[in-house]
């Protein structure tokens, strides 16, 4: 009976201890839910201080003709251009200067929006190719700038949706930005910032318009401020007028390439042999250990 009774005895100790626990990780349970929406909160809160902070900045330094709550109006240039029957004149085809340079023809990419245009140089007796895209304002420019910081900052993308949704959706988050900032833009302009939101969130940033032409079998990058050359279906191996001027803008958008393929690249790990969710081949180096020039990459 002694035995019984201490076993029993032993039984609902070791229940009382085991409901104590339960209750002590509720209570833990509960304090880390509340501080984690704390937290949350407090990073949201952040988040919306640092967006506003963003859009002051924008109007003192580069609108200061708002006046109060007074929008500031961005109309477009009156430059001849490639049209669009509703919205105007979006992108601009430039004039060729030089004598030496003949226009074969002119590829519409995205229509009203890019272009590539294949020159023949008599002097250098070569093809040229000349990616033409829409060409910002000043105050496009700088407010696309600040309109990218915030978007970096904030931006979640949904990653099963289709790139119609997530177009839509940034279409959406812009033009709530907009509307924050008090810019009453042209259709003009807002299409030409749109434009490169679209190109640098949701494809492939300065290269799209080599990865969307369907002539286009070869895009090769050397190094820093040298040309890209492409691999033209009709012309061979040509020259283009893309180039990356600088080592860090090289360097950031190898490494952006390497994480669009699920890849790392770094110092430790310079050399890179991916595939590109489209399906293309990335060949890619990072920094100047591997080649001279710097970062470099081939896609095929």
């Amino acid at each position: 009976m002694a035995s019984a009774g201490k076993d029993i005895s032993q039984e609902l100790h070791a229940l009382s201890e085991k409901e104590r626990k339960l209750k002590s990780r509720t209570a833990a349970l509960d304090y880390e839910k509340t501080e984690a929406q704390r937290m949350l909160a407090q990073v949201e809160e952040q988040r919306r201080s640092k967006v506003n902070s963003a859009l002051d900045s924008l109007k003192k330094r580069y609108f200061s003709r708002l006046l109060g709550n007074r929008g500031v109006k961005i109309l477009a240039p009156r430059v001849s251009g490639v049209e669009d029957s509703t919205l105007g004149k979006v992108t601009t085809i430039p004039k060729i200067v030089q004598k030496n340079l003949n226009e074969i023809e002119l590829v519409p990419i995205l229509k009203n929006y890019s272009y590539v245009r294949i020159l023949y140089d008599t002097m250098a007796n070569e093809y040229f190719y000349e990616v033409i895209e829409p060409k910002l304002l000043e105050e496009e420019d700088e407010l696309l700038e600040v309109l990218k910081e915030i978007l970096v900052e904030s931006l979640e993308l949904m990653e099963d949706a289709t790139p119609a949704s997530k177009e839509q959706y940034l279409r959406r988050i812009v033009e709530g930005l907009l509307r924050e900032l008090g810019v009453e833009l042209h259709p003009v302009s807002k299409e030409r910032i749109m434009y490169y939101v679209i190109r640098d969130f949701l494809r492939f940033g300065p290269i799209d318009v080599t990865m969307i032409d369907t002539q286009v079998e070869d895009i090769s990058c050397d190094g820093m401020n040298v040309p890209f050359y492409i691999y033209h279906r009709k012309y061979g191996s040509i020259q283009s007028n893309l180039r990356f001027e600088t080592a860090p803008e090289l360097d950031g958008f190898v490494i952006w390439l390497a994480q669009r393929c699920g890849k790392h690249i770094s110092v430790a790990l310079p050399m890179l042999d991916a595939t590109i969710p489209d399906g293309s081949r990335l060949q890619a180096t990072l920094g100047m250990h591997v080649t001279k020039r710097g970062s470099s990459f081939t896609i095929r």
